[in-house]
């Protein structure tokens, strides 16, 4: 009997719950397993080596623990965070008598386009230590790369548990940038960041994750030609937000500045809530030269308007190039009349203001165009603003940095002379604002300066730091801030800075391709000439350095050079459809029509919609009495171009 009933239990079927606990069990043992597997082939999780989440995981410290091997304990920022911090280590807990201060904000504060080096954080930290040797002052740099203000904060609620006793705060300029820039992270829900941030910490999750990750990259460099832009600017351009993905927006943008000021609160509450003090820093922009980054026209205009703008702004520039600068400003003046919105007729009309020495009224000119920039990656007057009001109303100081820039330069606009680019400053800003901080903790008594502080002591100081700079490593991060303002459009601040870089890069193929592309932008084909073939001097394989010097020679009618460096370019990059279209134009114009006509149809082959090798090819067919190929050809490019005056003069005439 009780066999019987043993086999009758045996042979029921196991509940579903124990079904569920049975396969979770399996499941989990062969994921640990499997971990331990990929522990001994010395797999490491990618949350040790990307940040997914760039923070916006709760499990996402900046700072991790490490033991020392004296048994102490030091902060150090998490390797996950490099590509957006600065290394930095603190020990916690903090020594006695130790001044803790953290620097936040976003790529200024971070150092851009350098590092923490020559930062305002770095010179505090210098400047500090030799204005009070007898204190102890730990400067540490937690700004990060395109973090606005709301991003500041949450990262100052992990800050608090370090012990802080001051937080200097560098932000504004980054609030109409991170929106964008982390838009898929954005949309993400909360609990399915921490999830993911959690998964990052195991070998399973990240030999998985690398595998589709490599997948989806060879499936990606399959189907791009090879115009993709070389991989030391690719991971900034990921990061960047091109003009075109912005467009005017009144109500987001006076959401924009309430979150603004909701952070600047949250920011001195937090900072509090440690005893902590805060100083906050008045962004400062490149006023004079920088053009706004795009301007956008007034939805109400009608065609009529339009078109009288553009005659206008083309007749002030013709009259500013004959010096008629008063003409040029009354043209600018009525353009303005028709569309006050659109933010480069300010900047022109600056401009002209500044050539003419009306300085105040260039200065209002300047700012209203910056105001009305629709991509603003300059801080807007009412988010300056809202930091004076903010800064007042909790009794916080307000480092005024645009005014002392403003007074260091002359006629009171800053400019080149204080701003590698936009934003950021260079290095003297950087010491100066590095400078302005000293002074204000030693108005706080935080520092107590010796006798021994004075300008020889400054000067020294800025000597040390400045002869321990590696200059070819600046002038790269020169040249690639030149191709970031290049791709952005910002052609005049990105030849200048690609003409700074040559002077430490000498030997260097892409900073003599970007200086050529500045001479070719000023039409001085000699020297434009001269830098691409430098460049192909330093580097063979570079394609776009042949491509251009082979225009440059088309230009100057030597069309058998202009062929020989069209076929370099094409010998390293066959999908680059232009050259091999410019080698054919060389071909046509030295009477080698059945070889112009291959390379043009080579053209074709990589771009089937190249406009000017359908233009082309429909001239030579028609000259050859081909007319159903060139009517074929003409009418592909009549589509590509319906506005083209020569393919209409053509098609009038029955081609």
């Amino acid at each position: 009997m009780a066999i019987r009933e043993e086999i009758q239990r045996r042979g029921r079927p196991l509940l579903l719950w124990k079904k569920l606990l049975f396969s979770l069990t399996a499941t989990i043992a062969s994921l640990v397993v499997a971990e331990a597997v990929l522990l001994f082939a010395g797999v490491q999780p990618i949350f040790y080596e990307q940040d997914s989440y760039v923070g916006f995981a709760a499990w996402s410290p900046l700072f991790e623990e490490q033991q020392q091997s004296d048994g102490t304990v030091r902060f150090t920022t998490s390797r996950n965070k490099l590509n957006l911090f600065n290394k930095q280590s603190f020990s916690q807990p903090k020594e006695t008598g130790t001044t803790r201060i953290f620097c936040l904000g976003g790529s200024t504060t971070f150092g851009r386009p350098y590092d923490d080096t020559t930062s305002f954080a770095g010179w505090l930290r210098e400047f500090s230590a030799a204005a009070d040797p007898k204190g102890r002052y730990e400067v540490i740099n937690a700004g990060g790369v395109s973090y606005a203000s709301y991003r500041v904060a949450r990262l100052m609620e992990e800050l608090v548990d370090y012990e802080p006793d001051l937080f200097i705060c560098y932000t504004g300029h980054n609030e109409f940038l991170e929106h964008r820039t982390y838009r898929n992270i954005h949309a993400t829900p909360e609990l399915i960041r921490n999830i993911g941030s959690l998964l990052s910490r195991t070998r399973v999750y990240s030999t998985a994750r690398r595998l589709c990750d490599t997948i989806a990259t060879s499936q990606t460099l399959h189907r791009e030609n090879a115009t993709t832009m070389s991989s030391d600017i690719e991971a900034i351009l990921d990061r960047t937000v091109g003009p075109q993905s912005y467009e005017r927006n009144e109500v987001f943008q006076t959401q924009v500045v309430v979150h603004f000021e909701e952070s600047l609160h949250r920011i001195v509450d937090i900072a509090a809530s440690a005893g902590a003090d805060v100083i906050f820093v008045d962004p400062a922009s490149n006023l004079k030269d920088c053009s706004p980054f795009k301007s956008q026209h007034r939805s109400d205009l009608s065609e009529d308007e339009f078109r009288r703008i553009h005659e206008l702004v083309t007749q002030s520039l013709t009259a500013m190039t004959s010096g008629e600068t008063q003409a040029a400003l009354a043209l600018l003046d009525r353009a303005i009349e028709i569309d006050d919105r659109f933010a480069h007729l300010h900047y022109e009309r600056g401009r002209v203001l500044w050539a003419t020495e009306q300085r105040d009224q260039a200065m209002a000119a300047f700012v209203r165009a910056r105001d009305e920039d629709v991509c603003p990656l300059r801080a807007l007057s009412s988010i300056q603003q809202t930091l004076i009001n903010v800064a007042s109303e909790r009794g916080c100081r307000l480092i005024p940095f645009s005014a002392v820039l403003e007074s260091h330069n002359e006629g009171g606009v800053p400019g080149a002379e204080q701003f590698l680019d936009h934003v950021h400053p260079t290095i003297e800003g950087n010491k100066l604002l590095g400078r302005l901080l000293v002074d204000e903790l030693i108005d706080r008594q935080v520092l107590n300066p010796g006798v021994a502080w004075n300008q020889a002591a400054r000067q020294e100081i800025a000597d040390r730091v400045e002869g321990g700079l590696n200059l070819r490593d600046h002038a790269l991060a020169l040249r690639k801030l030149s191709q970031v303002l290049g791709w952005a459009g910002k052609f005049e601040e990105a030849d200048r800075l690609a003409l700074e870089a040559l002077k430490n890069l000498p030997d260097d193929a892409e900073t003599h391709y970007l200086a050529g592309l500045a001479f070719h932008r000023q039409h001085d084909n000699t020297r434009a000439k001269d830098h691409y073939q430098q460049a192909t001097e330093c580097d063979r394989l570079h394609w776009q350095a042949h491509y251009n010097l082979g225009n440059c020679f088309l230009a100057d009618g030597d069309f058998q050079k202009a062929a020989e460096t069209f076929e370099q370019s094409v010998r390293v990059n066959p999908q680059y459809a232009k050259a091999h279209q410019n080698l054919g134009a060389s071909y046509l114009r030295m009477g080698n029509v059945r070889k112009a006509v291959e390379c043009i149809n080579q053209a074709l082959i990589t771009d089937p919609n190249l406009f000017e090798a359908h233009a082309a090819l429909s001239e030579i067919y028609h000259q050859e009495g081909r007319h159903a190929d060139a009517r074929r050809h003409l009418q592909r490019a009549r589509a590509l171009r319906p506005d083209d005056p020569n393919i209409r003069r053509a098609m009038s005439r029955g081609m």
